[in-house]
């Protein structure tokens, strides 16, 4: 691996943590003591970041289908169903119903197929791994939500 494959890895995580602390302030999503698991992304990109050097091949990051992904995608609409019975907190209501929709859209966006260089290619596959990331702590936060609401 390059030093620019590197550099390019690392830029890619860093990016990925100050878009991650712009969704967490966006949605005020600090306020609560299940506000802990949203720390977890920050924790495993840094992670990423640093180990960027130890990276050997397209391997480090596997290509191979994301079954977690059709897992969110199958469970939140039960979820979405849910959040209908909390009547009593319209706001947080509000914000979990767009937590939903933003955990489908990144879990959708970790599926696409992209064709490119194999430079491209293995950057493309840390981003896959990195909105899996994002749409699995959202998943789990909204589930924790759903149960300290109940």
């Amino acid at each position: 691996m390059t030093e620019s494959n590197i550099f390019d890895i690392r830029i890619t995580y860093i990016i990925f943590i100050v878009i991650w602390i712009c969704i967490i302030l966006y949605y005020k999503l600090y306020d609560t003591f299940i506000s802990i698991i949203l720390i977890l992304p920050i924790i495993f990109f840094i992670i990423a970041a640093v180990n960027a050097n130890h990276f050997k091949n397209s391997n480090s990051c596997d290509n191979k289908d994301s079954y977690i992904t059709i897992i969110i995608i199958i469970a939140l609409p039960f979820m979405a169903w849910f959040n209908e019975r909390f009547d009593q907190f319209e706001e947080k209501k509000k914000t979990i119903s767009h937590l939903i929709i933003l955990t489908v859209i990144l879990a959708l966006i970790s599926l696409f197929p992209i064709c490119t260089n194999p430079d491209g290619l293995y950057i493309w596959n840390h981003c896959r791994k990195i909105f899996e990331i994002m749409a699995i702590t959202l998943f789990i936060y909204v589930l924790l939500q759903f149960y300290t609401m109940g």
